[in-house]
């Protein structure tokens, strides 16, 4: 009857001719919104129409009275962002629900769905004393572990609707990977087609997890737990024939990828591993010794430290920049600065790379989370009147927003300056992700200029 009430409710919406029907499409979309499992995992490439089915996911309860659904992404950005989580939530208006854009959450008569996020692990506690009937993540490799199995605990219900958990995902070789470990291939690192949607029992001991193929087994093993029925579901983009039919190009897209995205979001691949010269080989940066041409677009981004070397010890973090321009066709490393100062010295660098580099090239530094940041970036933007300078907020993890500088290396669309740096610099970028805390900082840097760079692209551009 639950499931019913949410075609009911659709139907009873039905303003006109031109509304569309809402409805899983044949397959994977809709074996996960049928699942009946305590946790069900759905996904395990790009284009699968991930996002579309866990938006569904809790639209079966809502006129179920007192019935509550959260839907989480790891960051505030990914929800709010223009074709993020909530604008793709928009249908809901159309089934009567009324959105409250300042506590993220849709209003239907009967029950509430709501968006949150989880940046830091312990914005988990920020759930204490909830009571979450259906909570699903979007994504849920970027998700800790901890925060996984925590919210579990928020997993409870007294409305009528069994507690359950709905999550999406791409492949990764991180905690995830071990957790969906039966349902992939050890070899090839693909789903196991006969493997899709079977469901397990889990029963999670200390830090370890225990498997039974039958509830009966599990309870035996563990008679003092209660175990948990767990599926996942595999699907691509070869299972999204909507979007293939409006964008028959999106393959193509995808193959052209750098080769660990690649195999990851098009093949599905979890066996894929971020090594050393996997994500940017060095060798595929071409080394001008001449003077770069005009730019189009320009950006120095610094990653700021205050540490002198002499303070903690021998491997503090480096306050680190890179310049890089954009000329029509590539993308240039025009300049590449790694110190280890204090903060008065670090600004006076900040200003006088500034005033060398001119007015038209940006200036963009990280700003660092809590009080300290912003009031950082207040100091430096007034230090900087008359240049276009802004603090920028990180959105993702670091290998990830390395991503797409990579792409750009992989389609040989990257040219360095011959300098005193250069060679320092492509090694670090070559040795990615096996670095020490303290070499990330010209990483960042390189992702924080490209990203300016690549959004500034996005708008008429006149040359410089």
């Amino acid at each position: 009857m639950a499931k019913n009430s949410f075609w009911n409710q659709a139907n009873r919406y039905k303003q006109s001719k031109k509304q569309k029907t809402i409805k899983p499409q044949f397959g994977p979309q809709t074996a996960f919104l049928q699942a009946s499992t305590d946790i069900c995992i759905y996904g395990g490439a790009a284009g699968g129409g991930k996002t579309t089915a866990l938006l569904l996911c809790p639209l079966y309860y809502v006129g179920i009275e007192g019935f509550t659904a959260t839907i989480f992404r790891r960051t505030y950005p990914e929800v709010t962002n223009p074709g993020g989580l909530l604008d793709k939530s928009r249908f809901y208006q159309s089934l009567g629900a009324r959105l409250n854009s300042t506590s993220l959450t849709w209003h239907f008569k009967a029950s509430r769905i709501k968006f949150s996020h989880l940046n830091k692990p312990s914005d988990v506690r920020q759930h204490d004393g909830s009571e979450i009937a259906l909570i699903c993540f979007d994504e849920l490799q970027s998700f800790e572990k901890e925060q996984f199995f925590y919210l579990l605990s928020r997993n409870r219900s007294t409305c009528g609707v069994r507690p359950h958990v709905r999550a999406t995902c791409n492949p990764a070789t991180n905690w995830l990977r071990d957790l969906i470990d039966w349902w992939i291939d050890p070899s090839t690192g693909l789903a196991i087609p006969e493997r899709s949607g079977v469901v397990r029992w889990m029963v999670r001991d200390g830090n370890s997890i225990a498997w039974a193929d039958e509830e009966q087994k599990a309870r035996e093993l563990y008679p003092d737990s209660s175990p948990l029925s767990f599926s996942f579901i595999s699907a691509s983009v070869f299972d999204n024939q909507i979007l293939l039919n409006a964008d028959p190009a999106y393959i193509g897209k995808l193959k052209n990828l750098h080769p660990i995205e690649r195999d990851r979001l098009l093949y599905g691949n979890w066996n894929v591993k971020e090594e050393a010269g996997a994500i940017v080989d060095r060798n595929s940066i071409q080394i001008e010794p001449g003077s770069p041409p005009k730019m189009l677009r320009i950006c120095r981004f610094w990653d700021l430290a205050a540490t002198e070397e002499d303070f903690k010890g021998s491997n503090p973090c480096y306050t680190a920049s890179v310049k890089i321009g954009f000329d029509g066709d590539r993308y240039w490393i025009l300049d590449a600065t790694r110190n280890r100062f204090n903060p008065g010295k670090t600004n006076d660098l900040i200003l006088a790379k500034a005033q060398a580099d001119g007015y038209q090239c940006m200036v963009r530094w990280e700003m660092e989370g809590g009080s300290g940041g912003p009031r950082d970036s207040y100091y430096i933007k007034n230090m900087l009147q008359g240049f276009n300078a802004k603090g920028v907020k990180p959105r993702k993890e670091k290998v990830v927003r390395f991503r797409p500088f990579a792409t750009a290396v992989f389609a040989n669309q990257v040219v360095a300056i011959a300098s005193s740096w250069t060679d320092a610099l492509l090694d670090n970028y070559h040795n990615c992700p096996e670095l020490k805390r303290w070499e990330w900082d010209w990483i960042d840097a390189t992702s924080g200029a490209f990203d300016q760079i690549f959004q500034s692209n996005r708008t008429p551009i006149m040359p410089l």
